[in-house]
């Protein structure tokens, strides 16, 4: 167990890319950042201003996001080295606490903000009411939704507020594999699960640096004539949150390893071959079905 007596409580702990982040909590203290990679060897990495305390620290695509008092946010990649950044103009506000989904940060505070950011450094403010007595103090993202809770600060009543939250659930691309001769295409398809509104669009991207296997803004693969036969990865990640990708496997053959399946010679019914175009050991299904009253 660690523990170190000179600083204060031990408030919040997140996780992340093999990394442990722990932040203490004080009231009029500052805030220290601790780090360990297997939750039992701590190293103090950060300490924040006084005046300046963390309330909570979450993590997502790769990135450490941590919120407090005075409108700041500490973000990290590694866990190591921190930046500093005022949310919007929050700088005399408390950052109540901070969540990671749908691809963004979402952070609260009074006056029923919210804002988001996709790097924690750029935020975004996604609704407030300036006259409202109600402070937000937590945050969760789920179900195309997003609900904040609080309290009226001259009340005290609680309060849950929800609002469509657009969230990309999954992106899936089809076929999930294509056998493409050299100088040849294939026409990939990318669907998109989506919650709340979220717009479906994807941007497409090849694994090969040569430029000779390319896909275009509409998923279609085209393979070159000098390209290197191999496999390929084709990948559609989504526009909204850059997390929920989909691929394909391109598997280019050269044009001289690609037989066509003729069928003839048929009586009775129709055959057909699955794929009709195939490379050397590929597997050909056939499809019989014959006339009516014929088996």
């Amino acid at each position: 167990v660690y523990t170190d007596n000179s600083v204060p409580n031990f408030y919040r702990v997140t996780y992340g890319d093999g990394v442990y982040i722990a932040t203490t909590y004080m009231d009029g203290e500052a805030t220290k950042i601790y780090r360990s990679t297997d939750g039992l060897s701590w190293a103090q990495v950060y300490t924040t201003n006084r005046g300046q305390a963390i309330f909570d620290i979450a993590y997502g695509n790769h990135v450490f996001v941590a919120v407090g008092e005075a409108g700041q946010a500490y973000v990290s990649n590694d866990g190591i080295s921190w930046t500093k950044a005022t949310v919007l103009n929050y700088n005399g506000m408390g950052l109540a606490s901070v969540t990671y989904a749908a691809g963004k940060f979402y952070t609260v505070s009074t006056n029923e903000r919210v804002a988001s950011s996709r790097n924690g450094v750029n935020w975004l403010e996604e609704w407030s009411q300036v006259s409202s007595s109600i402070d937000f103090a937590d945050i969760s993202i789920g179900g195309g939704r997003a609900v904040a809770v609080g309290y009226d600060n001259l009340t005290y009543d609680g309060h849950i507020k929800s609002a469509p939250v657009p969230v990309v659930n999954s992106v899936t691309v089809s076929p999930t594999s294509a056998t493409v001769v050299q100088g040849g295409t294939e026409q990939l398809t990318a669907t998109v699960d989506v919650s709340g509104g979220a717009a479906q669009t994807v941007t497409w991207s090849s694994s090969d640096s040569s430029g000779n296997v390319t896909v275009d803004g509409n998923g279609k693969v085209s393979v070159a004539s000098n390209a290197v036969p191999g496999t390929y990865t084709v990948t559609a990640t989504s526009t909204v949150d850059s997390t929920k990708s989909g691929s394909a496997t391109i598997t280019v053959v050269s044009d001289i390893d690609v037989y066509t399946v003729t069928i003839s010679h048929l009586n009775g019914g129709h055959i057909t071959a699955t794929p009709s175009v195939a490379s050397a050991g590929s597997v050909i299904s056939l499809n019989i079905v014959p006339d009516f009253g014929k088996r």
